[in-house]
């Protein structure tokens, strides 16, 4: 049987590049996630912590009871200023001080609106609260 042949260097090409390109889209991946984290370790936040699905695995399946642990955790974390949650790869600030939220809502510099933003669009229409701009 010849390698290089017909079908069968066709299929082991196919399989070969697109097992590569798997292989770099993951670490892409991960090399984006590791450096968010590396940027977002300083902060206070919820242990245990997962690469893939953050703090996803400790908090409840209900919309009403994954409220109430974040609640919870924010009365735990009351002492600092924020509190770190990680819902899969993407972090999420809780703020509990009115100094913080203070310096968050007068920042000028830092505008544009957060991905969940775009679930209220269609709902809302553009406003006040889904505008990109203030």
């Amino acid at each position: 049987m010849d390698l290089f042949s017909g079908a069968f260097f066709f299929g082991w090409a196919v399989g070969t590049t697109t097992a590569f390109a798997l292989l770099a889209a993951a670490l892409s991946l991960a090399l984006r996630n590791y450096w968010k984290w590396k940027e977002m370790n300083a902060i206070p936040g919820v242990k245990p912590w997962y690469p893939i699905l953050g703090n996803a695995l400790l908090f409840d399946g209900d919309p009403e009871g994954f409220w109430k642990q974040v609640i919870n955790y924010s009365e735990e974390f009351r002492c600092v200023p924020l509190l770190k949650l990680w819902i899969g790869p993407f972090p999420h600030m809780v703020l509990y001080h009115q100094d913080t939220i203070e310096v968050v809502l007068r920042n000028s510099t830092l505008i544009e609106k957060s991905y969940l933003y775009r679930f209220l669009q269609p709902w809302l229409g553009t406003g006040l609260l889904t505008s990109r701009f203030p």
